[in-house]
């Protein structure tokens, strides 16, 4: 189970490598990972073995001073470099716009912000965090 799950982090690192190299996001945000397992039984072991057979991820990923068609170009340019090794389901946005919805107030960015991970950060342009959290 755990070279399983180790896998599946490497998978991720070698995404976020590839959009990195692609697009130069400022941040990517992990919104979800869903997982396809088995469990598995055996009659000598106490426990069950899940086994951990396919993976999905949705990505955010935050981009510096770009214009809605160049992050369309570089989402389906990621997407296609990607698609025979990962199920991957990205999203690419301005930084600055994302901070402005954090600002108003738009619920549904306050949400992704305060509950996705970010596994990636380049640390030039920090997020806006609504009034109250921290």
């Amino acid at each position: 189970m755990l070279f399983s799950l180790s896998k599946q982090t490497g998978k991720l690192a070698s995404i976020i490598e590839e959009i990195v190299h692609i697009a130069d996001p400022e941040k990517i945000l992990l919104l979800s990972v869903t997982y396809n397992y088995q469990l598995k039984e055996n009659i000598f072991i106490k426990n069950p073995m899940k086994d951990y057979s396919g993976v999905c991820y949705d990505l955010l990923a935050l981009s510096e001073g770009k214009d809605a068609k160049t992050l369309i170009e570089q989402e389906i340019t990621i997407s296609m470099r990607l698609r025979n090794q990962v199920d991957l389901h990205l999203h690419m946005m301005d930084v600055h716009e994302f901070n402005r919805l954090i600002k108003a107030g738009d619920e549904y960015f306050r949400f992704l912000l305060l509950n996705a991970f970010i596994p990636y950060d380049r640390g030039h342009i920090p997020l806006e965090y609504p009034v109250g959290t921290a």
